[in-house]
C-alpha cells in the first residue's frame, strides 16, 4: 500500500502534509515497482496514480494513463507530460492537454457481456414492455453524486406532473 491523500483545495494549509506524503509515497512506489518489475504501468487517474506513475517514469518503465472523464483531473494533466501515452475517452478532453502527440482516443472499456445484450431480452428481464419509457443515468468520479441527485429530482418532478407512469 502507498500512503497518500489528495490536495485540499479549500484549506491550503493542510497541503503541507500532502506534500510530505507525496514524496514518501513516491519512494514507496519505487520500491514496489522495483520488487514487482512490471512491463508497463497504467494509471487511471486520481491522486493515488500520481506517485506510482511518477516513480515508474523515474525508473524508465513503460507508462500510460487512461482518462475516462471528459474533463481530466489534476494528476492526469500533470503526469501527461511524463508518460508515454494518454488514452482518452472523449475527443473534447484533448483540449486540456499540452501534449497532443501523446493523445489517443480509445473510449471507455466495456465488459463483453454488455456488448452481447439485445434490447428485447433486456427489456423483458427488466419487466419493461416495448412501449415503456426508461432513462439510464450513469456517471463516475466526482460528478456521479451530483448527477444522481439531479436525475432523481427531475424524475420525481416528471412523475408528479403525470408525464410518465413509472420511475
Amino acid at each position: 500500500f502507498i500512503k497518500i491523500q489528495g490536495f485540499n483545495r479549500r484549506q491550503l494549509h493542510k497541503n503541507l502534509t500532502t506534500v510530505k506524503l507525496l514524496f514518501s509515497s513516491i519512494k514507496q512506489a519505487e520500491k514496489i515497482l522495483k520488487d514487482f518489475s512490471p512491463d508497463m504501468v497504467v494509471g487511471t487517474g486520481g491522486y493515488v496514480s500520481g506517485p506510482v506513475l511518477f516513480a515508474a517514469t523515474k525508473l524508465g518503465l513503460h507508462t500510460c494513463i487512461h482518462e475516462q472523464n471528459a474533463f481530466p483531473g489534476l494528476t492526469t494533466k500533470i503526469l501527461s507530460r511524463r508518460v508515454e501515452k494518454v488514452f482518452t475517452s472523449f475527443e473534447n478532453s484533448h483540449q486540456y492537454f499540452k501534449v497532443p502527440e501523446k493523445l489517443m482516443l480509445v473510449g471507455n472499456p466495456l465488459r463483453r457481456e454488455f456488448a452481447a445484450l439485445d434490447r428485447e431480452t433486456s427489456r423483458k428481464e427488466l419487466g419493461l414492455t416495448k412501449d415503456d419509457f426508461y432513462v439510464l443515468s450513469f456517471g463516475g468520479s466526482l460528478g456521479a453524486t451530483v448527477l444522481n441527485r439531479i436525475v432523481v429530482e427531475e424524475l420525481k418532478k416528471t412523475k408528479q406532473s403525470g408525464e410518465i407512469v413509472r420511475c
